[in-house]
């Protein structure tokens, strides 16, 4: 199943420099619900003893993997050269690193005890084959963590709607917004549990975080970091309530191979 165009991993490959520079998930305004999130997901996976070696899929700067290596040998991979270079020279322990595509894993079959893979599948050009591609690299009955931008969260439908608006008055703003969407797209749910599940992964648990989060509409600060470090507790509570949090920003879903 398609969801970007082809573009996406053209982007990825030769606009690295520029990725490289904004690639920053602890950017200011995001930091909190980023750590909010990774807490959660390495809390979850840490329940499983039988966890050795684990994959982490769209590796970036190295943030995860550092805190993986901790705990696990870890093989990372990213599509960037220049991403790949940069975690390599962090010198981490446990660590091996390889350029790779999701969509081809360059690793063994049935040769990981678990995989990780965050703000990273809403890049995908074909989820279909990277689940795939998961379930082949994975032993049996091992963890596979993964988090989407949820399409259908509260705040993404606002910004959507003021979007649409602010392209009226800014073609230049809604060509920005267009080419950004070449190669990020905020994901349906059902839609990507339904895709794990074709390629035989069963649903352990959604975790569903930031409900409200820090957010800026061209350069307007909606809601501040410091704004969201007082609503940051009623945020955590929304999180935990039966169908208020459907519309959190991230889902994180921890699904297991048969």
């Amino acid at each position: 199943m398609v969801f970007l165009s082809k573009n996406a991993k053209k982007y990825f490959k030769k606009a690295q420099d520029e990725v490289f520079d904004w690639w920053n998930p602890e950017r200011r305004d995001m930091f909190i619900i980023y750590k909010h999130g990774l807490d959660r997901a390495i809390e979850e996976l840490r329940k499983y003893k039988e966890v050795k070696y684990i994959l982490d899929i769209g590796c970036g700067k190295g943030r995860v993997t550092k805190i993986l290596s901790s705990y696990y040998n870890v093989v990372a991979i990213d599509i960037s050269k220049r991403m790949v270079n940069y975690v390599q020279n962090l010198n981490l322990s446990n660590v091996k690193v390889l350029v790779g595509d999701s969509e081809a894993l360059p690793l063994e079959a049935v040769s990981m005890d678990a995989i990780i893979c965050l703000e990273t599948l809403v890049h995908f050009s074909n989820l279909n084959k990277v689940f795939s591609e998961f379930y082949r690299v994975l032993k049996p009955g091992s963890i596979c963590i993964v988090n989407i931008d949820n399409a259908y969260g509260y705040i993404r439908i606002l910004k959507t709607i003021i979007d649409r608006i602010i392209y009226i008055f800014d073609r230049q703003y809604k060509k920005e917004r267009q080419r950004r969407l070449e190669f990020f797209k905020p994901l349906i749910p059902r839609v990507v549990q339904k895709t794990a599940e074709h390629n035989s992964f069963v649903l352990i648990k959604k975790i569903y975080i930031g409900t409200m989060v820090p957010f800026k509409l061209k350069n307007i600060t909606i809601i501040s970091q410091k704004l969201f470090k007082y609503i940051f507790n009623i945020n955590r509570i929304l999180e935990k309530m039966p169908i208020l949090n459907l519309g959190s920003t991230y889902i994180y879903y921890v699904f297991r191979k048969k």
